[in-house]
C-alpha cells in the first residue's frame, strides 16, 4: 500500500485547539522514533526538514512500523503555499515548534524565532 499525507509529520502535540488526540508527545510515533533513537533530550528540530536525513529516516521508521510500501508527507512550505497566507500568519507549532503567537518562544528554546529559528525549514 502507498500513502500520501496531507500534512507534515506531527512532532508537537497540539497545545491549542487540540488538533491531535496527543495528551503526551510519546503518543506521536514521530517523538516515540527520535526518543529510541537519540534518547529523551534529542534536538526535534532536526527532525524538521525534509531534505535532512534525520526526517528521511524517521519516516522510513513509520513506513516499516505501518507495513506499507511506500509513505510520503506533505510539506510546510507546501501547505503554506496551498493556504495562501503569510507563514507568520499560520499555527505551524504541531509541525514544527514555532509558535507564532508567540514570538521567540518556540518549542525548543529558540530565543530569536521566527528569524533565526534553528527549526525552521531551510
Amino acid at each position: 500500500m502507498n500513502v500520501r499525507i496531507a500534512c507534515p509529520p506531527l512532532l508537537y502535540p497540539c497545545r491549542f485547539i487540540n488538533f491531535s488526540r496527543s495528551k503526551n508527545e510519546y503518543d506521536l510515533i514521530t517523538r516515540r522514533y527520535v526518543r529510541g533513537h537519540e534518547g529523551e533530550n534529542a534536538d526535534i528540530a532536526k527532525y524538521v526538514d525534509p531534505n535532512g536525513e534525520p526526517y528521511k529516516g524517521m519516516v522510513e521508521f513509520i513506513r516499516e512500523k505501518l507495513n506499507l510500501t511506500s509513505l510520503a508527507f506533505q510539506t510546510v512550505d507546501d501547505i503554506v503555499a496551498a493556504i495562501g497566507l503569510p507563514r507568520d500568519r499560520l499555527c505551524t507549532y504541531c509541525w514544527t515548534g514555532e509558535d507564532v503567537s508567540m514570538p521567540g518562544s518556540c518549542a525548543h528554546g529558540c530565543s530569536s524565532c521566527p528569524h533565526a529559528c534553528s527549526a525552521k525549514p531551510k
